[in-house]
């Protein structure tokens, strides 16, 4: 009984620290947070358009709904991408991300094959940013991405994670932690030379915080002060959607 009353205990003490530290995050949101880009910089556009990977975040049952991104390949499509050229990756998102780093290695490899391309673009949600930016940094994807964009990326990992142990079935969880070993790895270098980084989010999040944790040194940072995308709203928001097809699918076709 001592015993489990200690674990309520730390439990609850934990979700008071969470609720006090994502309270102030929301009285800051009014403003740009810092290392936002200035308002209406972008990335340089590509000279033509590449195939496109899409690695959706941390799902509570594990597995993401590649349905959920429809809007996105649509709009790429719309824009002269053929078909299948545009490639959600499907995935265990409660496995280590070292093992989904791989499996975005072999995926960004399947892709150049069938499409003749010698680089792709890499689209990441949430949490698979951080496989996507392994990928690219220590994986068999050095060389291979032209683009990376982040939309709500756990790019400096977020304050939910000292929940984790509450997740004993994500193994994923983990690498969440600010102070992971492969974040700290990771933001060694934020931004590799030779990969155009781009990332968004918004002032309404409510899994990535503190919301600037999204941000990338040498990146474009759109912090959306004017907008409210909650953390699954990056899946249907059209005015970031057709903001990064427009870039990176420049010749309308």
């Amino acid at each position: 009984m001592k015993g489990e009353t200690r674990r309520t205990r730390t439990s609850t003490a934990v979700w008071l620290s969470l609720a006090v530290l994502l309270g102030a995050a929301l009285l800051a949101s009014c403003t740009p947070a810092p290392g936002a880009s200035l308002p209406g910089e972008t990335a340089s556009a590509p000279t033509t358009a590449h195939p496109v990977l899409l690695v959706p975040g941390w799902e509570l049952g594990c597995s993401a709904n590649p349905t959920d991104w429809d809007r996105w390949r649509d709009a790429f499509v719309a824009r002269g991408l053929p078909q299948n050229e545009f490639v959600v990756l499907k995935y265990n998102s409660c496995q280590p991300n070292l093992l989904t780093a791989q499996m975005i290695e072999a995926e960004v490899q399947a892709l150049l094959y069938r499409s003749g391309a010698d680089q792709v673009t890499l689209i990441a949600h949430s949490m698979g940013a951080i496989p996507a930016r392994w990928c690219i940094s220590f994986g068999a994807c050095a060389g291979k991405v032209a683009d990376l964009v982040t939309v709500a990326g756990a790019n400096h990992g977020t304050i939910w994670a000292a929940a984790c142990a509450l997740q004993f079935w994500a193994k994923s969880c983990v690498d969440l932690r600010p102070d992971s070993q492969m974040l700290r790895a990771l933001n060694i270098d934020e931004s590799p030379d030779g990969v155009r980084v781009e990332t968004w989010v918004s002032p309404c999040e409510q899994a990535i915080l503190p919301r600037e944790s999204a941000f990338l040194a040498g990146a474009i940072n759109h912090d959306l002060v004017k907008d409210c995308v909650d953390h699954t709203g990056w899946k249907s928001f059209a005015p970031a959607i057709n903001a990064v097809a427009a870039r990176l699918v420049p010749n309308f076709s």
